[in-house]
């Protein structure tokens, strides 16, 4: 019964975070399934990705309706995302479990202090034009370039990736928030294939847990897709970056003291 409400009361906070930030439940997921369920860190990486890609699948569907997601951009950054992925999700079965904890708080960390310094920033001068596709050169290195970097951590770290993807967005390629969260979703489903099916390889994934985030994951995205319409980009940013450093520290205390 324990397990039970843990895993439909924390997929159904991992849905709303996902559809609210793009971002954020794989932050709670995988700190959940380590020290609330007991799952083993390799466990929990696999288990993980199985719940971030379904979840996040049903908040882009709901965002692409919405129009509230590049799909070209998405897909320009996927593509170099699920060879890094199968990277990172390789390195994931060899690396210790102590040591993906430690990196996973400390690129949160790095994630939190650069978007908050941001926060109160002016727009990029120049955001991305969507409509006509003649984008330059560097657009797509850029976004090229960021694919492969996040999908690597996607399936090293067991994470979406989306506190990283959204950054990356806003800061990098120059979407507005609104717009960035969609798009993080799409691309966080497509890099999470990659990683999972290395993992289901390796045997690390616990499919009765992972479907019960789901379900009530998917609900969440719902609620989160609805109470996102009255919060503006601002508060949007702050909301992220506190949760991010919150639960790094959290990891860091586990593990070092």
């Amino acid at each position: 019964m324990t397990l039970l409400l843990i895993s439909l009361t924390s997929g159904m906070t991992v849905g709303v975070l996902l559809s609210l930030l793009g971002a954020g439940g794989s932050i709670l997921t995988v700190p959940i399934l380590v020290y609330g369920i007991g799952q083993t860190v390799h466990q929990a990486t696999g288990t993980s990705l199985v719940i971030i890609g379904f979840i996040a699948l049903g908040g882009a569907i709901s965002h692409y309706k919405k129009q509230n997601l590049s799909l070209e951009t998405a897909l320009l950054m996927a593509g170099p995302g699920i060879a890094g992925a199968t990277i990172g999700a390789w390195l994931n079965m060899l690396a210790p479990g102590r040591l993906i904890l430690l990196l996973f708080a400390s690129v949160m960390f790095g994630s939190a202090l650069k978007m908050l310094s941001k926060v109160n920033g002016s727009t990029p001068s120049k955001v991305v034009d969507l409509q006509n596709g003649n984008h330059p050169l560097r657009f797509y290195v850029k976004a090229s370039s960021a694919g492969l970097g996040l999908g690597a951590l996607t399936g090293f770290l067991g994470i979406g990736g989306g506190f990283l993807i959204v950054p990356t967005l806003t800061e990098i390629i120059g979407l507005p928030m609104h717009l960035a969260v969609g798009t993080s979703l799409a691309i966080i489903v497509l890099n999470s294939l990659a990683g999972i099916a290395n993992h289901v390889v390796a045997g690390n994934i616990n499919w009765s847990v992972a479907t019960l985030f789901i379900l009530a994951g998917y609900f969440g995205t719902l609620v989160g897709s609805q109470a996102m319409r009255g919060i503006s980009e601002k508060n949007l940013k702050k909301m992220f970056a506190g949760f991010v450093l919150m639960v790094a520290t959290f990891i860091l205390t586990k593990n070092l003291l």
